[in-house]
């Protein structure tokens, strides 16, 4: 899937419907955008600034993403 487009509507309908791989798609699509969010800028003991990301952050994200996915209703009409 391109890092510019949107993510097919087929992808997400089979997602709501819990299909693995598409749910796996839903997360790869929004990769980046978790880890911006789950990376932190700390300093070492010796002054320097280490950038690093929070990997339980990051997978609670991913679950909460996966929850809200799951939660998603589409209209019976589409």
């Amino acid at each position: 899937m391109k890092r510019d487009s949107c993510v097919p509507f087929a992808v997400i309908r089979r997602a709501v419907d819990a299909e693995p791989e598409a749910i796996k798609e839903i997360i790869r699509y929004f990769h980046n955008y978790i880890t911006s969010l789950a990376t932190h800028s700390l300093q070492n003991e010796d002054g320097e600034v280490e950038v690093v990301v929070d990997s339980i952050l990051r997978q609670r994200l991913e679950v909460t993403l996966i929850l809200a996915v799951l939660k998603f209703r589409l209209p019976e009409s589409i």
